[in-house]
């Protein structure tokens, strides 16, 4: 006898999913193609298994053109909307609203759950730069390398570099 006192493990029990935390200020139901885009890689994402959860802006960038899309929440994605500041035009008081978008998004990152992989599309610009520093954050707290890998679409030109300097 070796005095190994564990027991196997089960083979029914299914591996956790690994949970993604999508970062866009304009997500479904939205007809401008900066928003396709992350409908259809949460769309990928869920179906492949994952865990999926985007936070978003309520604000449309464009209307929808014929047939709207499924909602992704019917395959299992979580949406989590940040009120609009002011009603009408997006294009009005861009700023104000960027600024409170960046605002509202900092304590939703920062008082939930850590995911296991973050996505921050560049819409509005600064919040991969605000998703980066929360991962580092989360990283400090529990000793893990969760959300090390904070992949950054669209990124400005040169600021990638920059930001794995200052966040990895």
């Amino acid at each position: 006898m070796s005095g190994d006192t564990s027991a196997p493990l089960p083979t029914d029990v299914a591996p956790a999913r690994r949970r993604v935390l999508f970062v866009e200020q304009f997500y479904f139901p939205d007809g401008w193609g900066g928003a396709e885009l992350p409908l259809h890689l949460t769309l990928h994402l869920a179906r492949s298994g994952f865990d999926v959860e985007v936070i978003c802006g309520t604000d449309q960038y464009a209307a929808v053109e014929g047939e709207p899309p499924a909602d992704p929440r019917l395959q299992g994605i979580r949406i989590r909307r940040i009120p609009s500041l002011l009603r009408g035009d997006i294009h009005r008081a861009k700023l104000a609203r960027q600024v409170w978008f960046y605002l509202a998004l900092g304590p939703l990152l920062l008082f939930s759950r850590p995911p296991d992989v973050f996505v921050a599309q560049t819409n509005p610009p600064l919040a991969v730069i605000l998703v980066a520093a929360v991962a580092k954050i989360w990283r400090r707290h529990d000793g893990k390398r969760v959300g090390a890998e904070i992949p950054i679409a669209g990124a400005v030109a040169g600021s990638t570099r920059l930001l794995q300097v200052m966040f990895l």
